[in-house]
């Protein structure tokens, strides 16, 4: 949890310091491309970045710990007003967590290895973009994710005789976003809001996720 909550803070001071050393330096003098100086910027973009994941309020006898995934995505913004645009995406997204213990192929539990929880995900992840400076911005949105595959150390729950958990998760985000011209670095922590086990009222996860994407933006309107 404290983890959890030391990069909360980050994700909100990215952006927020990124502005004051603009500022400072002079550096925002360059032509950047954001929501203040690109109000028709409506157009495509691609993200490519990793996943820091863990689960929350988990009842498991073993600690759960964070590990790291991909995540590539592909997007489109609409600009509402001179600070605001809209942002809908669709993520490639793999989560999860890790633990001491391993299963191996025929379903034995090794307590002394580690064991690798991963679940991919296609994540529809809409949201909202407020411009506070020539090159930052905040954000925050929900996600609405639907489960494509699920593994234990990168084999099926199904191979190992083990039964899935829910098909569908829901969240919500908060970032912050740090762009210059057509590159953008973003931030974001995402909460998921449902118990990811299925059927299990004594066993709870659910989806704590920080990450990190390097964005392009494909094509740009020009004023």
């Amino acid at each position: 949890m404290k983890q959890l909550l030391y990069l909360l803070f980050i994700v909100i001071a990215i952006p927020l310091s990124g502005q004051v050393y603009v500022k400072n330096s002079g550096f925002g003098e360059a032509p950047l491309r954001n929501v203040d100086s690109n109000k028709k910027g409506n157009g495509l973009y691609v993200v490519i970045g990793g996943n820091y994941s863990s689960v929350a309020k988990s009842t498991l006898s073993t600690e759960p710990l964070f590990q790291t995934n991909p995540v590539f995505g592909l997007g489109k913004n609409l600009s509402l007003t001179n600070k605001i645009s809209l942002n809908t995406e669709f993520q490639y997204s793999v989560k999860g967590f890790k633990t001491k213990g391993a299963f191996v192929f025929d379903g034995t539990f090794l307590p002394n290895a580690n064991s690798n929880y991963r679940v991919h995900y296609l994540d529809f992840v809409p949201h909202l973009e407020l411009g506070i400076g020539k090159h930052t911005s905040l954000l925050a949105g929900f996600n609405a994710s639907v489960k494509l595959l699920e593994t234990i150390n990168d084999i099926s729950l199904e191979r190992l005789n083990l039964p899935p958990n829910k098909k569908y998760d829901f969240g919500y985000l908060i970032g912050g976003k740090l762009t210059y011209r057509q590159i953008w670095l973003r931030l974001m922590a995402n909460i998921g809001l449902i118990n990811m086990l299925e059927d299990s009222p004594d066993l709870i996860h659910e989806n704590r996720t920080i990450q990190l994407t390097v964005g392009f933006n494909l094509n740009v309107d020009k004023a």
